[in-house]
């Protein structure tokens, strides 16, 4: 099994873009919950 450098990026990435849009999501619900 060979461990491609872009594969771990792109997973890396991945992972980092959901902690990223996790905040934002709740951060959006919060906002539309006071309007």
């Amino acid at each position: 099994m060979s461990t491609e450098p872009w594969a771990m990026n792109a997973a890396s990435e991945g992972r980092l873009a959901m902690e990223v849009l996790e905040p934002v999501e709740m951060l959006a619900k919060v906002r539309s919950v006071r309007r």
